[in-house]
C-alpha cells in the first residue's frame, strides 16, 4: 500500500487541524511549514504541497476557479479561518491591499535597488545622464524615474 493511499481526506483533515492555532485575536494561524513569502504550506500527499489557506477554502467550498485567489480579510498570511478568507481576482486582491495601505514603498519593496540616501543624491543632481546612471551602476530609466519623481515620490524633499 503506497503512502498516498494511506493519506485519506479524513487523515489529511486531521493532520491539517493539528497544525492550526486558534488565537485570541480571531485568526486561526497555521503553525506548520511556511513558504518563503510567509504563507502556510500544507503537505497534502507525497510531493504535493498546497497553501494552507487555499486548502481550508477548498475543503469547505470545493475547487477554486483558475482566475481567482483566496484572499485574507485579516491580512494575516498564516490565517486559515474561513470567515477571514474570500475569493477574488488579482485586481480585487490589489484593491484590498491599497485600500488598507499595505502596498510596499521605497526600500520595503522586494524589487528595490536604491536606498533613500541614493534617491536624495540623484534628486540633487543638476540633470540626469547615462554617464551618471552608469557610475551608479543603475539603468538610466531608474535614475530618470527617480529624478523626475515618477518613482520614490512618497519621499519628501530633503530639508537639510
Amino acid at each position: 500500500m503506497s503512502s498516498l493511499n494511506l493519506l485519506t481526506p479524513k487523515r489529511a483533515n486531521e493532520r491539517f487541524a493539528a497544525r492550526v492555532n486558534k488565537t485570541d485575536n480571531g485568526c486561526w494561524n497555521w503553525v506548520g511549514g511556511k513558504t518563503v513569502k510567509g504563507y502556510g504550506n500544507f503537505y497534502f500527499a507525497s510531493g504535493v504541497y498546497v497553501l494552507a489557506h487555499r486548502w481550508a477554502w477548498m475543503e469547505a467550498h470545493g475547487p477554486i476557479p483558475d482566475s481567482l485567489f483566496v484572499c485574507h480579510r485579516c491580512d494575516n498570511r498564516l490565517c486559515v479561518r474561513l470567515d477571514h478568507l474570500f475569493l477574488g481576482t488579482n485586481l480585487d486582491n490589489l484593491a484590498d491591499m491599497v485600500s488598507k495601505g499595505r502596498q510596499a514603498k521605497g526600500n520595503k519593496k522586494w524589487s528595490c535597488r536604491l536606498t533613500e540616501k541614493q534617491v536624495y543624491e540623484i534628486r540633487a543632481l543638476a540633470g540626469v545622464s547615462r554617464e551618471i546612471a552608469r557610475d551608479l551602476g543603475l539603468p538610466w530609466s531608474t535614475v530618470w524615474s527617480v529624478w523626475n519623481r515618477k518613482t520614490w515620490n512618497h519621499l519628501p524633499e530633503r530639508t537639510v
